[in-house]
Order: structure tokens, then C-alpha cells, then sequence
């Protein structure tokens, strides 16, 4: 895992803020680039870790 340190301004002091600051870092998100080769995800693929020709060579 690694480590994050956070710098928060002064405005970051109100609670709800500091939350919406730390989902913003720490929510998942939807993967836009293939984990094997790097390229982008076409708007059918978002979401997915591979890309259709690196999901077919990996057999999925």
C-alpha cells in the first residue's frame, strides 16, 4: 500500500469537506486505460481493465 500524505488549505478544516477531499482520493474509479497494454478504453469498454484484443489473447 502506499502511503498518501495530505496537505488540506485552511478551508478543508470543515468537516465536509475534508470528507468530500478524501473520497475524491480514495473512492474507485472506472478504469479508463488497459492495465496489459496501456491504451484507451472505448466508451463500451470504461470500466473494464483490458481492452478487447488484450482480453481476447488473455482468453476472456
Amino acid at each position: 500500500m502506499t502511503a498518501v500524505n495530505l496537505v488540506l488549505p485552511l478551508e478543508a478544516r470543515d468537516p465536509r469537506e475534508l470528507e468530500r477531499q478524501l473520497e475524491a482520493i480514495f473512492l474507485p474509479r472506472p478504469q479508463s486505460t488497459c492495465r496489459h497494454c496501456g491504451g484507451v478504453l472505448s466508451e463500451e469498454q470504461f470500466g473494464h481493465f483490458k481492452c478487447h484484443p488484450c482480453a481476447a489473447r488473455r482468453g476472456r
